[in-house]
């Protein structure tokens, strides 16, 4: 219970302190659906043999027919035990999106590996390292809208976008780092806080023929706090908090979702049923969240209602998330066994 209360009091002190800044790059509402994308070290941090998921949004259609349209993917898997109650993670995540008129793209192909320390033999207190090597590469497709190019290039860009000024892509190497820590609290609640780092190092590249790599890309921060509690056999809770900043750009997005466990007609598996809503601060938009946990799969559903400047204008905001998580166990070997008939 005092727990319960710490988190609560946590998630409102954030609130308070929260204030309103542009959007940041690669935003998903539905950030727990892809968590290998936030921190490298939820690479084979999860109870199966494999995972693979990925999200897609849409946005601003109101104002334009594909503004902003980001999608990710990844897929991860604990691939080697160590010691008996250590184990090893890799994975694969990709991230993709266009941004404006002139769809400024940023792509992101990169792959993890993590080591995850038990410090009991029962996995109740992890404590995980990961790291994430990739390659991205940006561009801007000035012939989607060329008769606004002049005044783009003549605008108060910032840096880190001014390089992209030519119908041309650059590419660069990147490198992130990321902990994670996992405690079981009881037997119906868990509890994790992660942090991790982009952009370690700073890698430079330039869109512009003339002139040579000179833009840094910035820090990237990201860190987040859950808790999961199974109140009753059907009835659980689940509050999560991000917090991410670049540069002077920075984000708290404090979610709740509540689950219903039910069990359908001819159907030997229970669904579970989610329901539930958050506020991202950055974006000035309140978050309406579904989902379902159908046998291996999780199906979520986010909505942002925009509550700033571009309410009037921009209303629309939906992402579709998708998980799915293997389970493969090895058969037992039944060796044959003679009984002998009594005489």
């Amino acid at each position: 219970m005092k727990f319960t209360r710490l988190l609560l009091v946590l998630v409102a002190f954030s609130s308070g302190l929260a204030k309103t800044h542009a959007q940041s790059q690669y935003q998903f509402t539905q950030y727990t659906m892809n968590p290998v994308f936030i921190n490298p070290a939820q690479t084979g941090a999860f109870e199966g043999t494999y995972r693979a998921g990925g999200i897609i949004r849409s946005q601003w259609n109101a104002l334009s027919s594909n503004l902003y349209r980001p999608l990710t993917g990844y897929i991860d898997a604990p691939v080697l035990m160590v010691a008996k109650r250590h184990w090893v993670g890799v994975g694969l995540m990709y991230a993709n999106d266009q941004a404006g008129t002139h769809k400024l793209g940023t792509r992101m192909t990169a792959l993890s590996g993590s080591f995850h320390y038990s410090f009991d033999k029962k996995f109740k207190n992890v404590l995980t390292l990961g790291l994430q090597f990739g390659a991205g590469s940006r561009g801007l497709q000035l012939s989607a809208d060329p008769s606004s190019y002049s005044e783009l290039k003549s605008g108060n860009l910032d840096p880190f976008y001014r390089a992209t000024l030519n119908d041309r892509n650059a590419s660069y190497t990147d490198m992130n780092v990321g902990l994670l820590f996992k405690t079981a609290i009881s037997k119906t609640s868990n509890f994790s806080i992660g942090f991790s780092l982009n952009h370690v190092g700073r890698s430079k590249y330039s869109l512009l023929k003339s002139k040579p790599a000179t833009v840094r890309i910035p820090l990237y921060m990201a860190g987040t706090i859950a808790y999961n509690r199974q109140i009753t056999d059907k009835v659980s809770i689940h509050p999560v908090l991000l917090y991410h900043r670049q540069n002077s750009v920075y984000t708290i997005n404090p979610q709740c979702m509540v689950g219903y466990k039910m069990k359908l007609k001819d159907s030997d598996s229970p669904i579970v049923i989610k329901g539930g809503l958050g506020y991202d601060y950055n974006g000035n938009a309140a978050n309406v969240l579904a989902g379902v946990d159908v046998k291996n799969f999780t199906i979520g559903v986010g909505y942002d209602v925009n509550t700033g400047l571009l309410s009037n204008a921009a209303r629309d905001a939906i992402e579709i998330a998708v998980q799915y998580t293997g389970k493969i166990y090895k058969k037992p070997t039944v060796k044959p066994v003679l009984v002998c008939p009594k005489y």
